[in-house]
């Protein structure tokens, strides 16, 4: 290979990896079809570590953080990529039909004016949803700051309470899109059968797996568990509560009046 300089620290290399900072060099090839797909393939941990880490994640709960802090950072796949991950699958997916059920529901009423234009109700559908998915990625770092203050006499480090925040959010995700699908399911072989009120069965599920996860991860006692993974839901649902209303209000906001010709 010729030598030539490293496009990341700019030292002299000749190797396909640059000995100074380790940046790989890349090449025409590496920008192809076929390599560009293995390349976000592979670091997307697809499909070796992802199948591995979505089981963990709903079988054992707080092993994932547990892993993570006692240095097993190979075995699951990254904890940020995890939530980007469950992020954009339920604001695609799961996210837009809770919406239709809340507002057929009229637990999240439409403006009038919106509401009597398909066109626009979809528009403001979607103003909903974008203000959430961008709220709600602010969930684990408020979740962490929570965690500081709840086991502050314990002086544990940070990055366990951020891992176990973010992992909590990956659950909650994950979680809602499959009560969605079942929901869907449900509404599609049984088309008269009303729904059942779906915060029970969400909060319920996070409430254990937050307790479960609880023990685990911070190798607390049963009691201890149990009143954390209730202050943990009930910040959550404040958390939620506010994510929905700031996104409900903007949205309003934004179609408040009807357009008129300029």
């Amino acid at each position: 290979m010729q030598s030539s300089r490293c496009a990341t620290c700019n030292a002299p290399t000749s190797a396909r990896f640059c000995a100074q900072c380790g940046s790989r060099a890349i090449s025409a090839e590496d920008l192809g079809f076929t390599a560009t797909v293995r390349y976000f393939w592979q670091e997307a941990d697809i499909p070796a570590r992802v199948v591995s880490t979505l089981w963990t994640l709903l079988a054992k709960p707080g092993a994932l953080t547990h892993a993570y802090v006692r240095g097993a950072v190979g075995l699951y796949a990254h904890p940020v990529r995890l939530l980007l991950a469950a992020v954009a699958l339920y604001f695609l997916v799961a996210g837009p039909y809770w919406l239709d059920v809340n507002v057929d529901r009229q637990a999240i009423p439409a403006p009038a004016t919106v509401a009597q234009d398909q066109r626009l109700l979809d528009a403001w559908k979607d103003s909903v949803i974008n203000v959430q998915s961008v709220s709600r990625l602010l969930g684990p770092v408020g979740l962490c700051m929570a965690l500081l203050l709840l086991r502050a006499r314990q002086r544990e480090p940070f990055g366990q309470h951020l891992i176990f925040a973010v992992h909590y959010y990956c659950f909650d995700f994950v979680w809602a899109g499959l009560l969605a699908g079942a929901s869907v399911a449900l509404t599609a072989a049984l088309p008269e059968t009303s729904l059942p009120n779906w915060w029970i069965p969400i909060f319920g599920g996070l409430w254990l797996w937050a307790m479960l996860a609880f023990h685990r991860a911070y190798r607390s006692r049963w009691w201890v568990a149990v009143l954390s993974g209730s202050t943990l839901i009930v910040f959550d649902v404040m958390l939620t509560s506010l994510a929905d209303g700031i996104a409900v209000g903007y949205a309003n906001a934004q179609f408040a009046a009807p357009n008129t010709p300029g």
